[in-house]
């Protein structure tokens, strides 16, 4: 009990922190990009964008200062170790993640769910594809570090390993829901719209609960997955790799393919998260299966 109260004050004090000095950020930007007009671009974002990356600065340098205090073990604890054949792990994950979606758009290809499209140049495909790698990549490796490294292994220490995998990764779905239209106006500053931002990202999920809840069990599954992955190898990386895999193909594909009028059910599969319904939840089965395969036992002791 001890351990989830340093974890939730920690957590209100980040939000806290970040939903005071958001507006002031958001404010310097609006000012950069009056005073740098040809640089305009780079400081136009919003709100809620800037809201969200101060929050994932604010919580991962509060992890790696107060990881003692909240209880957490290093980084080389946790699993990111640079031994021999960490490479190989990150490779084999990313490529079971990005195959897997893959094998199963391709099979709704055959029920004409997709349609193959060449719609942009190829220079423009490359460059595409090196930035969504990176960005699969930094995803990979933060929610990895975070999940399946601090809290996971935290609680599994503490905890069975049932209410390690459930308690961790019902944490990491519901955390994937917070996304949510900014609320204050580009151009008008109010020093409490960091405090409304945090309200506006619960709108959406009080509203369509029942429409989110597919989602929210393929996200759990997902979780579970990646969480087998860390256990199996008692390593990150193949857990990293996998995870970077599959946000890789999902912010790749709009490249080659487009959804097409033709509409599955919701609870049999989501063709714009691709993590919802039962086509999805088998494919998590597919996967795990996989993993049990591509993987050496190294199941962590209590």
């Amino acid at each position: 009990m001890r351990f989830c109260l340093k974890i939730i004050i920690f957590f209100v004090a980040v939000i806290v922190l970040t939903s005071i000095l958001t507006p002031w950020v958001k404010l310097l930007f609006n000012l950069a990009g009056i005073i740098f007009p040809t640089l305009k671009y780079l400081f136009h974002h919003d709100f809620e964008r800037v809201f969200t990356r101060i929050l994932m600065i604010f919580t991962l340098t509060g992890l790696f200062i107060f990881y003692k205090e909240l209880e957490f073990k290093s980084i080389k604890e946790i699993g990111v170790r640079f031994i021999a054949g960490w490479w190989k792990l990150f490779l084999k994950g990313f490529l079971l993640g990005g195959l897997s979606l893959f094998i199963l758009v391709f099979l709704l290809m055959e029920f004409e769910v997709y349609d193959i499209v060449f719609r942009y140049s190829a220079s423009k495909v490359v460059t595409s594809l090196i930035k969504n790698a990176l960005a699969a990549i930094v995803i990979g490796v933060i929610e990895e570090i975070f999940f399946r490294g601090f809290i996971f292994q935290s609680l599994r220490d503490r905890k069975s390993l049932v209410f390690s995998l459930l308690a961790t990764n019902i944490f990491y779905s519901f955390l994937h829901f917070f996304k949510g239209n900014s609320i204050a106006h580009p151009d008008k500053f109010d020093a409490l719209s960091g405090f409304k931002q945090v309200v506006a990202f619960f709108i959406p999920i009080i509203n369509n609960w029942q429409a989110l809840i597919h989602t929210f069990i393929g996200l759990v599954l997902v979780g579970i997955a990646l969480s087998y992955a860390y256990l199996r190898t008692n390593s990150l990386f193949f857990s990293i790799g996998l995870h970077a895999g599959w946000v890789f193909f999902i912010k790749s594909d709009g490249l080659f393919m487009d959804n097409t009028t033709v509409k599955l059910p919701l609870w049999l599969f989501d063709t714009d998260t691709m993590i919802a319904g039962v086509l999805s939840w088998v494919l998590v089965v597919f996967v795990s299966v996989s993993i049990y395969f591509l993987t050496k036992k190294g199941v962590q002791k209590k």
